[in-house]
């Protein structure tokens, strides 16, 4: 008697463990930039809980890539993840946001002066980009484009100078600025033109070649946000106890 021949099973073409690992990163990455966007423009505030299955409905994706994308952003420190209470988009305490502009202070003062008088045409051309791209945005209020551009003209100084870890650090401290700078911008949109308008001093200080003035415009501007953002952090602290 013959015995129909059959394929083993083992022979069927199954997918190797290894091959979804690409897809599977590239989910993770995608739900890391879409949660992370909700959170620095805005519309996921501090204190909002983040459930995972609504992020999965939402986002049309299953719960593994929006658990992994929380924990880095966990890691990173814009949102908390409590075995009792969930996840929730952090709230900048006021010394973290204390501490944050000291450094910035520190670091953007010094560059500020350093490359006074000694930015290339092509520098220059860079920085009055942004500022025209800042004005717009400010007309317009659109204060996402906004707050970016305001940090994008800070970052610019630190390119220019070429100090690779200044610049490193300024730019771990961008998402944590942007948070704060957006509900700042939400409550008081008048000062979206105020601040182009600082900004436009100080690259005029930078491009002539006046150390001192440029410096002093530069911790003025930035002692006036850091007053102003621990002033309305602590008034919504009060607020939540009244």
């Amino acid at each position: 008697m013959t015995i129909p021949f059959k394929e083993p099973l083992l022979s069927i073409d199954l997918p190797r463990a290894s091959e979804p690992a690409a897809p599977r990163q590239l989910l993770r990455n995608e739900a890391y930039a879409k949660i992370k966007r909700m959170i620095l423009s805005g519309e996921c505030s501090p204190g909002a809980a983040l459930s995972e299955r609504q992020l999965s409905d939402r986002l049309e994706m299953s719960k593994t890539p929006i658990r992994m994308a929380l924990e880095r952003l966990d890691s990173e420190g814009l949102v908390a993840i409590s075995p009792q209470q969930g996840v929730f988009v952090r709230e900048l305490s006021i010394h973290e946001i204390a501490d944050l502009f000291e450094i910035r202070l520190i670091l953007e003062s010094y560059t500020i002066r350093t490359i006074t008088g000694k930015l290339t045409a092509q520098q220059r051309s860079a920085i009055e980009s942004l500022l025209s791209q800042q004005y717009l945005a400010a007309m317009a209020e659109d204060i996402e484009s906004s707050v970016s551009l305001d940090l994008e003209f800070h970052l610019e100084f630190c390119k220019c100078l070429g100090n690779h870890e200044i610049l490193r650090v300024i730019n771990q401290l961008r998402d944590k600025m942007l948070m704060v700078f957006t509900r700042h911008m939400q409550r008081n949109p008048s000062r979206m033109i105020v601040n182009q308008s600082e900004h436009v001093a100080i690259a005029q200080q930078a491009f002539a070649g006046d150390k001192d003035v440029a410096e002093e415009l530069l911790r003025r501007h930035l002692e006036y946000g850091r007053d102003f953002m621990l002033s309305f952090r602590r008034d919504d602290g009060a607020s939540r106890n009244s």
